[in-house]
């Protein structure tokens, strides 16, 4: 007989103990089994996978119960409603989403007949798409190029843009996180400067002296006389010479006005440095690193940066020289405007004298500042200014309204880059 008649076999067999011992139980008062059919058994070749009901009863399905196909290894736990392979069944097929690199996958959970294509990532060191090639060795990384490593003290390879200081600057894109800005071609002309001073306020006119002298060179002072303004004085012994001072000048003061205009600082050169980069491999040169290129509007070849003023490496490709500064301080002024005494000022008068004491019998006129005159004999004397006081002038002193201090960068930073 076959395998399936003999489970028809059986079938038939099991069925007849079934009504007998349903028959036996009634009568001893016990629960009998309604229909066979509520016992699953399993298929008969042991370990194969057969789904599990709910396994209520002896020998039911994934049970350990007596003979029939729930046996050890059937389909299901003990006493389980579930059906898993048993001992010796076909483990789960490989996923594209398990996470791990199976089946015919060429990378984790990529490449391969059943998985989409597999990613290059340029610079991990690693092949990750299983073609044979890392980095910059694999076509995928056409973005990518080989680039000398930065020598110590140094950062980068990185990417950097000049441009405009009206144009828009770029961002660093994610190959490059690191943003530093920086300027160049500082442009700050020294300051225009001017000191200036009005004409001279309160200047004044005083009174001239008048002296008299027996000798013709004024020599012996025979008597002096300071008379106001329009006043009469009597004069003591007369005298036949005579010699009057200048009218004496109070030159009053000047108000400085000072004047100063200072150019906004200014930069010819907005600059922007990427660093950050991850560098890979893949390169001919095992010494050399995989690194993206830079995109415009960045300069098209790589540099290298070191904080300060330093000359760029002798040997290599970085040779290209650029300064740039983080900032600008600023002390452009003028020194102090002011002004100088004031001059120019000029006052002038007349001395009259007279025959008698009483100012009344006019003999002779003289001009203050007159040199030694002959007179008459004169027995009075008045004053009277006739012009003044002329307006009179300041100027600056030397080094007064001058430019003073410079605009200078600061934070520089040098930036090297292949030509």
């Amino acid at each position: 007989m076959n395998q399936r008649t003999l489970s028809m076999s059986a079938r038939i067999g099991l069925g007849a103990m079934a009504v007998a011992l349903a028959g036996t139980a009634a009568a001893m008062g016990c629960t009998a089994i309604a229909n066979i059919g509520d016992i699953e058994f399993g298929p008969t070749s042991a370990g194969a996978s057969s789904p599990g009901g709910s396994g209520t009863g002896a020998g039911a399905t994934g049970g350990t119960g007596v003979g029939a196909h729930g046996g050890q290894g059937a389909a299901g736990g003990q006493g389980g409603s579930g059906a898993t392979a048993g001992a010796g069944g076909t483990p789960p097929a490989p996923t594209c989403f398990d996470g791990k690199q199976n089946g015919s996958e060429l990378g984790i959970d990529c490449g391969g007949p059943d998985c989409a294509p597999c990613q290059e990532d340029c610079t991990d060191g690693v092949d990750n798409d299983g073609d044979g090639n890392t980095d910059c060795a694999d076509s995928k990384c056409s973005g990518y190029t080989c680039a000398t490593p930065p020598p110590q003290g140094w950062t980068g390879p990185v990417a950097f843009y000049v441009g405009s200081p009206n144009g828009v600057t770029p961002a660093c894109d994610a190959a490059w996180p690191t943003a530093i800005a920086g300027h160049s071609i500082l442009s700050a002309p020294a300051a225009t400067c001017g000191c200036t001073c009005g004409a001279a306020q309160g200047s004044s006119c005083g009174q001239p002296t008048l002296t008299v002298s027996s000798g013709s060179n004024c020599l012996t002072n025979n008597g002096s006389y300071t008379p106001g303004e329009g006043q009469c004085l009597s004069m003591g012994p007369t005298a036949p010479y005579a010699m009057t001072t200048p009218v004496p000048v109070t030159q009053g003061t000047c108000t400085a006005t000072p004047s100063k205009t200072i150019t906004p600082a200014s930069w010819g050169e907005e600059d922007l440095v990427c660093d950050g980069a991850t560098l890979g491999k893949g390169c001919p040169d095992p010494d050399a690193v995989c690194v993206r290129k830079p995109q415009g509007p960045f300069s098209a070849g790589l540099c290298i940066a070191h904080d300060g003023d330093v000359s760029c490496p002798l040997n290599g490709p970085y040779a290209t020289k650029h300064l740039i500064y983080d900032d600008v301080t600023d002390d452009r002024s003028c020194s102090n405007c002011s002004c100088d005494p004031a001059s120019g000022a000029t006052c002038a008068g007349n001395f009259t004298l007279y025959g008698n004491s009483g100012c009344s019998t006019q003999h002779d006129t003289l001009p203050a500042g007159a040199p030694c005159t002959p007179v008459s004999n004169a027995h009075s004397l008045s004053f009277k200014h006739t012009s003044g006081p002329t307006v009179g002038s300041c100027s600056p002193p030397a080094g007064a309204g001058q430019p003073t201090g410079t605009a200078t960068p600061v934070g520089p930073r040098t930036v090297c880059c292949t030509p």
